[in-house]
């Protein structure tokens, strides 16, 4: 599991491989968001949190 921490309202998190292919989109509902990672390959993931059509935070996370 992934869990993105952010206290933006009205917001959707975006996850992207390394290859910038977007493999998850969810809405932000609460201070902390989880997303499945199950299905995803090893890897590097950079996750964007997005309002209004733009990125307020942004991170890396590593899959092993």
């Amino acid at each position: 599991e992934m869990h993105i921490r952010t206290t933006v309202e009205n917001a959707t998190v975006e996850v992207y491989d390394m290859n910038g292919r977007l493999v998850a989109q969810q809405p932000v509902t609460e201070t902390e968001t989880v997303l499945d990672a199950t299905d995803w390959a090893a890897g590097t993931y950079i996750w964007k949190v997005i309002s209004d059509k733009a990125e307020i935070e942004t991170g890396k996370w590593v899959k092993e």
